[in-house]
């Protein structure tokens, strides 16, 4: 997919994750990050640059941000 999500929809984490190609590395790469951090979630919404996307934290550090297209 080559379009980003763009937009004021009302989306969800599943929403963001059915949106995605790549959905089982993406699943993959949240287990491990699961298995050394207590993450919390955080879904930025349609940011200018980079359409909608999830940002994984670690209180108020972010490990990395993950865009569905």
């Amino acid at each position: 997919m080559d379009e980003r999500l763009r937009g004021k929809g009302d989306y969800s984490f599943e929403d963001l994750m059915e949106y995605t190609s790549v959905k089982e590395d993406w699943k993959r790469l949240e287990s491990v990050l699961n298995q050394d951090y207590m993450l919390h979630k955080v879904m930025i919404e349609d940011s200018k640059q980079h359409g909608w996307g999830i940002n994984y934290r670690v209180g108020q550090k972010t490990l990395c941000y993950i865009h569905p297209e």
